[in-house]
């Protein structure tokens, strides 16, 4: 009998990733391809769409659906994206019903956070845990809140940390807010800081770099430096890492959850900014909270919101147990 699977597909701003997965978590050969998002949502979807099929067609009697993650507001029930504050004109885009008119398959949509954390819970680090958030650095900062062992949705998009505001006064944020978490946690608050840096006179190896070479300044830039000692780049690491102390421990305030799960792209550098979280963690959170609860590396990385895709499919369809 030939096991059904699945096909996960990960959207983000720079790139969209997807595979094929089996109801035991296994996956084949994640494909990845550039959104090229600035050409508008419908040219992505055509993407998505033509690669989608494209997998399809390898396993084609076994595939039970297609679940996708994309950053943003997303109404998990009717599969629309209300508003994707890096994805430029995706405002109350139906796009479960457009994939499955034109896949004629089912599709469930769902925040790209809330799949990495359903996929850390299935089949990573967060197993063992039944309440837990999990935090992803990337180009923003998204966030997925598990609940008795289920995504919370609250009454739509819970669990969007990157949007606590950790300083009124604080840099506008793409959301429209000022002061947000992703405004300083994210690649895109790293580059900001430094570009304000530079303005402010700061020196060493990477304002010598970004001087010489201004296309070069990125968050894998500011890593690389960090990772050879310069120390501005160190000290915009241990910014990224206080903010996230601010705003998760304001999180355990509230919920006191059993784990904290940190992915994403801009936790490659999780040496440079894990002890100014804790120092800055312990300082904030209530005593008695857990001040020493576990933070952790994903396991799946970039695998994680595929995977959580996929797992929403089966979800449905047979009630697969996730604990």
């Amino acid at each position: 009998m030939i096991m059904p699977c699945a096909v996960g597909v990960d959207i983000g701003g720079t790139h969209f990733r997807l595979a094929v997965v089996d109801e035991t978590g296994q996956y084949g050969i994640i494909k990845k391809f550039p959104s090229e998002s600035h050409l508008g949502p419908h040219k992505l979807i055509d993407r998505v769409v033509s690669a989608v099929s494209g997998v399809t067609q390898e396993v084609p009697e076994t595939v039970a659906g297609i679940g996708v993650g994309i950053a943003g507001a997303v109404d998990h029930i009717k599969g629309v994206v209300r508003f994707s504050p890096n994805l430029p004109g995706w405002d109350h885009i139906p796009l479960a019903e457009i994939m499955e008119a034109r896949l004629g398959r089912p599709v469930l949509v769902d925040n790209d956070a809330d799949l990495i954390a359903f996929g850390e819970k299935w089949r990573g680090a967060g197993r063992g845990y039944e309440n837990f958030l999990c935090i992803t650095l990337g180009t923003g900062v998204g966030g997925g809140l598990i609940l008795r062992n289920e995504i919370w949705h609250g009454c739509g998009t819970a669990g969007e940390i990157g949007h606590v505001t950790i300083d009124r006064h604080g840099a506008r944020c793409n959301c429209g807010n000022y002061g947000c978490l992703e405004t300083v946690a994210s690649a895109t608050g790293l580059i900001r800081m430094a570009r304000e840096g530079l303005r402010e006179g700061k020196e060493g190896l990477l304002a010598q770099r970004i001087t010489s070479d201004p296309d070069a300044l990125s968050a894998r830039l500011v890593a690389n430096l960090a990772r050879q000692g310069d120390p501005w780049a160190l000290e915009l690491f241990a910014e990224l890492g206080k903010a996230l102390g601010v705003a998760i421990a304001s999180v355990m305030n509230l919920l006191c959850l059993e784990a904290i799960i940190i992915g994403g792209g801009v936790s490659e550098a999780w040496d440079f900014f894990i002890g100014p979280f804790r120092t800055e963690y312990a300082r904030r959170v209530m005593p008695g909270t857990r001040p020493e609860v576990p933070v952790l590396p994903w396991a799946l990385k970039d695998a994680a919101g595929i995977i959580g895709a996929a797992a929403t499919i089966f979800h449905k369809k047979s009630n697969l147990t996730v604990l």
